[in-house]
């Protein structure tokens, strides 16, 4: 039997952790290490696609502020016609004239700013 071929089991894990780029980690436990660079990439995705996260729920909520606003100063405007006017009906009359298509409206703005060329430029 040949002395010289033969390996201690530190030997062994040591030429592993080299191939494989290991690194032990820091505590005394029986934890199995981690490859590092992979660990570093999944915390950086998962920072990156946080950040992603918070900034379309920052402008989810800034719509939701906004189209609320428009309510409430419509809804505002609406109670002073009421309470200015005599003849409510009328006024009624003649703002489902004038804006009975204004959600059609919002929605063809909404389409312009997300493509504010339209389909002219293909």
């Amino acid at each position: 039997m040949d002395l010289t071929k033969l390996r201690l089991p530190g030997e062994y894990l040591a030429d592993v952790f080299e191939k494989e780029n290991y690194e032990p980690t820091p505590s005394t436990s029986m934890e199995p290490p981690l490859k590092k660079a992979r660990h570093d990439d999944f915390i950086e995705n998962l920072v990156s696609e946080n950040n992603k996260l918070k900034y379309k729920v920052k402008l989810l909520s800034q719509r939701l502020k906004r189209r609320d606003i428009k309510i409430n100063n419509l809804k505002s405007a609406l109670n002073i016609i009421k309470k200015k006017s005599t003849n409510f009906e009328e006024v009624e009359r003649v703002l489902v004239n004038n804006f009975s298509h204004i959600h059609e409206h919002v929605f063809i703005t909404r389409i312009n700013l997300i493509n504010p060329c339209g389909t002219k430029m293909k």
